[in-house]
């Protein structure tokens, strides 16, 4: 609209209706309110295209007086296709852990903050601070920790690619596809729910992490699967972060500005349960074996995983079928060779989660044998020992302490020799 001045005698109240509710006949009211007809329709195409609010933003001390009053005058007003879509509300920022106060010094003004951190820093920080009605904890440590890993984003990218080969993707290029599919949809619906902390951190905090465990876990990173990863992600971290992630794809190579890219889609990112399964399975019994090897001293030189039987599986996916609980005693006595008390059973099912319990009892013919077995030099290279993969009910069973019959699904036995 063209700047124009305007005084109070020619806001009468025809012209307001004529603004706001789209009333009465412009070129009378125009003349009565002493207006160019020309201004007051640019008046009211201004109010048009702003209208409806999508979103009405502020603070919770506000919801009792102004955030009420801003919903009951637009009920009272405007027709229901001009009320405001939707209210956020969030909480008050402390600083270092204590109220703000200028009076006190304690505060950090926002240019000072712009030129400490950068612009990208700054509202990562920001972002990362809290959720909804938490009250966000400014803390220049947190703020020094969001500007390095903005600093470190392209230089990670670039390192990766580089020490990257165009291969056959595997397993471990599917378990990151997949991962990177439940991001993006948790940062979807996180950005959906106004859950800005939980959104800034799958997108830029998770991700990093699930990336830098496939390259942990690769003798070769896949050159396509991290392209088609970094791509997506660029996009990502977008809301967050804009300047580093314009930066970013150019070096990708993107076209165009990456805030008017789509969203990545959840289609070019197939979903492989079985992948994360495994990846879950060799994570459990990592932590496991890290735990073993802190308690025990002296010298070693072998560790041995022993996975569970067919029979112990079988028992422990019956037990965990039995949603009634009133047959437990005739699956125990059916499997009662193994001596396996079922309360322990339902421990480590408590244990996994509903989540991870649910994926192991859907994909029965996934052999966690073999998949420790196929991980067996990459557990020696990370636990610093050797390690030995064998089954419970092998016939070639090593096991000089009788530990093997305790093992069970999702989770092995270990012996240290």
């Amino acid at each position: 609209m063209n700047q124009e001045k305007l005084s109070a005698e020619n806001l009468t109240p025809e012209a307001c209706d004529y603004i706001f509710l789209g009333k009465g006949n412009p070129a009378n009211v125009a003349k009565a309110a002493k207006l160019r007809e020309k201004v007051l329709r640019e008046l009211r195409s201004e109010f048009t295209y702003w209208y409806p609010v999508n979103l009405r933003h502020s603070a919770k001390e506000l919801i009792p007086n102004h955030l009420t009053f801003f919903a009951f005058h637009h009920a009272a007003i405007f027709p229901e296709k001009l009320w405001p879509t939707g209210f956020s509300v969030n909480g008050m920022i402390l600083f270092e852990g204590k109220k703000m106060s200028k009076t006190k010094g304690n505060f950090v003004a926002w240019n000072t903050a712009l030129k400490k951190y950068g612009a990208d820093g700054y509202r990562l920080a920001l972002a990362l601070a809290a959720d909804g009605m938490d009250d966000a904890d400014w803390r220049a440590r947190s703020a020094e920790d969001a500007k390095a890993k903005v600093e470190a984003i392209i230089p990670f990218v670039k390192k990766s690619l580089k020490a990257s080969a165009r291969r056959e993707g595997n397993r471990l290029d599917s378990w990151l596809l997949s991962t990177v599919n439940r991001r993006i949809e948790g940062v979807t619906q996180a950005m959906d729910e106004v859950k800005t902390r939980r959104a800034a951190a799958g997108a830029f905090l998770d991700l990093w992490n699930d990336v830098r465990w496939y390259i942990h876990r690769c003798d070769r990173p896949r050159s396509q699967t991290l392209t088609t990863v970094f791509n997506a992600w660029v996009r990502l971290i977008a809301p967050f972060t804009p300047f580093v992630a314009e930066e970013l794809n150019r070096e990708l190579g993107g076209k165009g500005l990456v805030c008017q890219a789509d969203w990545p889609s959840l289609k070019e990112f197939p979903v492989d349960e079985e992948a994360e399964l495994s990846e879950a399975m060799l994570n459990r019994v990592l932590e496991d074996a890290r735990n073993v090897l802190k308690v025990v001293k002296g010298p070693r030189k072998k560790l041995n995983v022993y996975v569970s039987s067919d029979s112990a599986r079988h028992y422990f996916e019956e037990l965990a079928k039995n949603k009634v609980k009133n047959n437990v005693g005739a699956i125990v006595k059916k499997y009662g060779d193994l001596r396996i008390p079922p309360d322990r059973v339902f421990r480590l099912q408590y244990e996994l989660g509903e989540e991870l319990l649910g994926r192991f009892l859907a994909h029965p013919r996934l052999s966690e044998h073999k998949t420790l077995v196929d991980a067996s030099d990459f557990m020696s290279r990370e636990l610093g020992i050797e390690v030995s993969v064998q089954k419970a009910d092998s016939e070639q069973l090593h096991d000089p302490t009788n530990r093997a019959k305790n093992a069970l699904p999702m989770k092995p036995a270990l012996y240290i020799e």
